[in-house]
């Protein structure tokens, strides 16, 4: 059946949603290219709130109008606003004019109460209460629009803003953490350059150097074996590499407990017998106590990615000067 665009019982059983969705489409979009049309679907509108005012609309459209039409806050609104103005007319009607109602048995309509109690007396009174009930009507619907509207808005902007704090305490927390552990290091490695300023002004300084290669079992027989004298002032430890494409490496030194005893950074590798060797050197009191320690050594790409390339098992033995 081809919809009459024209027919207000198009209009109303669009606004007690009662058309099937490709005739509401199609009169939506009418709506939204003719003005005029859309007044008319505002008339049509107010009419139906008063017939539901009046108890004139029937069990069915009741219920359209409970479940579907008041689903946004001006409607309802306006709903509020027709049944207090009915209440009131009926009053007025009553105490205005009691010769009317004891001899005319019709029932009249909010509508017709309205217009003779606006206007009986004075009709210039009646249009500017007309007038006034008008503007309260209109400014109450935008007021509501306007209302809810701005209360979503405000949801979503204190969401966003709660999402945001959320992620900046997040960082602020991983920058606090990456900060300390900075400092830790970077206090750890002064240290160690003060240790080995100090071995190195020592006169005159007796340097050893060991050449280590990763992947020994700590504690076997072909353990690398560091022996040192009580003279002896530096330690130089050359670790052999297979690769030479990194940007610098790390070196790391633990005691056999796994305490950390010494790390050093931004070392560079030399090529030794198609070998990289990456050299690091250490005051021979670091490890005065002698025993099982071995080395981590780590390469530093140019994206600044860390890269493990081996440990180095080694035994350090004391040896008595006679």
């Amino acid at each position: 059946m081809t919809l009459n665009l024209e027919d207000d019982s198009a209009i109303k059983r669009y606004l007690l949603g009662e058309l099937p969705e490709e005739d509401q489409q199609t009169l939506e979009e009418r709506l939204l290219t003719d003005n005029g049309y859309f007044e008319r679907l505002q008339l049509l509108e107010d009419e139906l709130v008063d017939d539901y005012a009046r108890g004139s609309l029937t069990p069915g459209e009741q219920e359209k109008f409970d479940s579907f039409f008041l689903c946004t806050p001006d409607r309802y609104q306006k709903l509020r606003f027709a049944s207090a103005l009915k209440r009131y007319v009926s009053t007025a009607a009553v105490a205005n004019q009691p010769k009317l109602v004891d001899t005319d048995p019709r029932v009249m309509s909010s509508w017709e109460s309205l217009k003779l109690t606006l206007f009986g007396r004075s009709p210039v009174l009646g249009y500017s209460l007309a007038a006034a009930l008008l503007l309260i009507v209109l400014g109450g619907a935008w007021s509501m629009d306007r209302y809810w509207r701005l209360q979503e808005r405000l949801e979503g902007i204190t969401a966003q803003n709660s999402r945001t704090e959320e992620e900046l305490q997040r960082r602020l927390g991983e920058q606090r953490a990456r900060s300390g552990q900075l400092a830790e290091e970077l206090e750890r490695e002064r240290r160690q350059r003060a240790l080995l300023e100090q071995a190195q002004g020592a006169l005159p300084p007796t340097t050893l150097s060991f050449i280590l290669t990763p992947g020994l079992v700590r504690g076997s027989v072909s353990t690398n074996r560091v022996p040192i004298s009580s003279g002896t002032s530096l330690i130089r430890l050359e670790l052999q590499t297979a690769r030479d494409n990194y940007t610098s490496y790390r070196a790391a030194l633990y005691n056999d407990r796994g305490a950390e005893i010494l790390i050093q950074n931004m070392l560079k590798a030399r090529t030794t017998a198609g070998n990289a060797v990456v050299v690091v050197t250490l005051p021979a009191e670091t490890m005065s106590q002698g025993g099982d320690y071995y080395a981590k050594l780590s390469g530093i790409t140019s994206a600044g990615d860390t890269e493990n390339l081996g440990t180095y098992q080694f035994r350090v033995i004391k040896l008595q000067l006679r």
